[in-house]
């Protein structure tokens, strides 16, 4: 990640750990930022309302104390989640300053595309496009894998969401007519 430096040892390779970097520091403030707003606007809902807001902030709380913990001090994160050493170890080509997954342009493209799809074709049509093109397209799915996994998220989204908590999911906008 840019603007990350890693720890060396004496001899002058990576150890693994790394200090905090600029960016990651910002996505934290950002969190905080949005956790609060969202925390003040839980005042205005009614009673009923309040529940899926709640648990979004109760999922950003968690996020964002894991998140806290792992850039100022990866290494006592650690010692605490997993104390024997039973957990694998980072990729080694982590170690070497590589990035193991996706480049973060990429993760906001993707979370900037799902939020255009959804804002076009409605909440459920775009949750389920999503998940399809995604698990096809990054995944490497099979188009039966895809489009099965994409049904089931659908049909997760409209009963939990539509039905047991009467949440309406938006329906897009009127591109057709």
């Amino acid at each position: 990640m840019a603007g990350e430096t890693r720890q060396l040892d004496p001899g002058g390779k990576a150890t693994g750990e790394r200090r905090s970097s600029t960016g990651e520091l910002i996505f934290l403030a950002v969190l905080l930022a949005y956790g609060l707003a969202l925390a003040v606007t839980l005042g205005e809902l009614s009673p009923g309302a309040r529940l899926f807001p709640l648990i979004v902030l109760c999922g950003l709380g968690a996020l964002w104390a894991i998140k806290l913990a792992a850039t100022l001090a990866p290494a006592a994160l650690r010692r605490v989640l997993d104390p024997q050493g039973m957990l694998p170890r980072a990729p080694a080509a982590r170690a070497t300053g590589q990035s193991a997954g996706p480049p973060a342009w990429a993760v906001w493209a993707w979370v900037g595309g799902t939020m255009m799809l959804m804002l076009a074709v409605g909440f459920l049509a775009g949750a389920v496009l999503a998940v399809a093109v995604y698990l096809r397209a990054v995944a490497g799915t099979s188009w039966r894998a895809a489009i099965v996994a994409a049904a089931l998220t659908g049909l997760f989204v409209y009963l939990v969401f539509g039905r047991v908590m009467r949440i309406d999911l938006a329906a897009g906008l009127p591109l057709f007519g």
